[in-house]
Parts: structure tokens; sequence; C-alpha cells
């Protein structure tokens, strides 16, 4: 079977094209990764519905397959995650650091439980050791995005 081209097809036609020419290849990849039916099920659904979405950015310099496999990998990741328990975002740096600064009183009350407040804690440090292990080259654009609020053009 052809593969779809980004020439002009709309991903309505291409991409129930592109499932039946290469699901099974991408049913196959989650089975290796993951040994689960379930899980290699999730990750067919999750790669071809991302792919759907986007279409408009398949500019065709790869082949097909190739696009699909790295929609595969990332969705892969993402969908392991999800399952080890991991929140789907991870917010802010700089929101997590925020909120332990002052846990805020209000009349001499605390507006946070002081149990979650020191567990907050405990997680900052863990993240800035964490932070301060990365190399340099990750370490700087990773504190001027995330902590110093610096766009990525900056």
């Amino acid at each position: 079977m052809r593969d779809p081209s980004p020439s002009g097809e709309l991903p309505d036609q291409a991409i129930p094209r592109l499932l039946e020419a290469h699901g099974d290849q991408i049913h196959r990849l989650g089975l290796r990764l993951c040994d689960d039916p379930d899980f290699a099920q999730d990750l067919v659904q999750e790669t071809f519905l991302r792919a759907y979405r986007s279409w408009d950015r398949f500019d065709g310099r790869s082949a097909p397959l190739t696009w699909l496999y790295t929609i595969a990998s990332r969705a892969c990741q993402r969908l392991q995650r999800r399952r080890a328990g991991e929140p789907r975002r991870v917010g802010p740096l700089n929101e997590l650091i925020a909120t332990t600064v002052n846990p805020g009183e209000t009349s001499g009350q605390w507006n946070v439980d002081p149990l979650e407040f020191t567990v907050r804690q405990e997680e900052v440090g863990r993240l800035h050791r964490a932070v301060s292990t990365l190399p340099a080259a990750f370490r700087l654009p990773l504190v001027l995005k995330e902590l110093e609020g610096l766009t990525v053009q900056e």
C-alpha cells in the first residue's frame, strides 16, 4: 500500500491509510517496549490521534513511518509516565518554589497545612539538588526559562 504524502491529502483520508499500512508496526513497538497488549493498543491510539492532529506539520522530509515512530516514541514516554503515576504536566518550577517561600499566615492561622508545607519544602529541596547536578548546558536554559520566566527565544 502506498504511503500518504503531505501534498494536499487531508488527514481524514491519510491517517486511516497510514493506520492500515503501519498500525501493526506501531503495535509491535508498544509490545516490545512494555510487553503489555493494553499498553500497545493505547500507544497505537495515541500515536494516530496525534498524527491526525498534527498532519498539517508533516512536511514529507521523512517517510511517514519515520514520522509515526517519532510520534509513537514520544507518546510511549508520556503513557509510561502516566502509568507510573506521574502527572500529565509538571507545572513551572517557579510555581513549585513560590509556594515554599512563605506558608502564608492570615491572622495567626496557617492557610496551608503544615505537613503539606513541610513535604513541599522537601520536594523543592530535592528539585534544587537535582537541578544543580545538571550540566551547565542544560541547567542554564532550565533556570532561565522556568525560574526566571524568560521565553525560549530570549
